[in-house]
Formats: structure tokens, C-alpha cells, sequence
């Protein structure tokens, strides 16, 4: 399988597992207030189930997701040690890292997330990086847990 099926693949799965294996938290993991703190644009924020949140900008278009989900699921997911992540929970792994979107898995404790970030044309004037973007959303996601 190729690389980028591979990756589109377990891309994939991590949404599937998200959608169905999700873990309740007692306070959201980021908030509209996080989300536009790092943007730097205003957000609509929506719920995905399971204690998940999309936080979805209009100008320029482009959203972020973040999934709550169980540490025993991370640990039968893929891992590349060159997609790594330092300082971020217990670990952190890009699954995903494209020019347009991100996919950052973390975990810390018993605990993770999984935390996407989109811009498909052009990007919020806060964001110069969009791995930047996802590894300061994820601190201060990660502080939650």
C-alpha cells in the first residue's frame, strides 16, 4: 500500500474509532475562547459526539476537530517515531501531515485525543505552520487531561 494510503487509511480510522470509542471529559478540551486565542479568528463551535468539538472558521474557511478517545486505542495504532512530537502529553505522534491539513494523536495518562486541523485555502493570520497550529491547540488540551 502506498504511503498516502496508508496514511488516508489510518487517517480514517482514527475518525472511525473517534466516533465510537470516545471518552467523557469533565470540561471541554478546548474551548471557543483556545481555539480563536490561537487563530486569531472567530469560531462556530459544534458538538461531535462524545465529547468531541469541530470549531469551524468562515474567512478564511477551515476548522479544527478534536476527539476525546481512550489511551487503549492509541496503543493499537500505528506509530512513526519520525512524526514525534516532544512536550506534548505522554506522547504524541503526527498521523497525518499535509500542506493543507494536520492529524496529531496524543496521549497522556490514560487518557488522548485526536486533534485535526484543515485550511484547505488560505489560512487565518495567526496560523504560519498548521504542525504549529495543532502541537499549541494540543498543549493546552493536554493540560485538561
Amino acid at each position: 500500500m502506498a504511503v498516502h494510503a496508508r496514511t488516508a487509511f489510518f487517517a480514517a480510522l482514527c475518525l472511525l474509532l473517534t466516533s465510537t470509542l470516545g471518552v467523557a471529559q469533565s470540561e471541554p478540551l478546548l474551548t471557543e475562547d483556545d481555539v480563536e486565542g490561537v487563530l486569531g479568528v472567530s469560531v462556530e463551535v459544534d458538538s461531535r459526539g462524545n465529547d468531541g468539538f469541530s470549531f469551524t472558521s468562515s474567512d478564511p474557511v477551515g476548522s479544527i476537530t478534536i476527539d476525546p478517545l481512550d489511551a487503549v486505542v492509541f496503543a493499537m495504532m500505528p506509530k512513526n517515531p519520525e512524526s514525534a512530537v516532544e512536550g506534548v502529553g505522554d506522547e504524541a505522534f503526527f498521523q497525518l501531515s499535509m500542506i493543507n491539513a494536520v492529524v496529531l494523536q496524543v496521549v497522556k495518562g490514560s487518557s488522548g485525543f485526536i486533534l485535526s486541523v484543515t485550511y484547505l485555502i488560505g489560512k487565518p493570520t495567526g496560523i504560519t505552520d498548521l504542525e504549529d497550529t495543532a502541537v499549541a491547540l494540543a498543549k493546552i488540551a493536554a493540560a485538561k487531561l
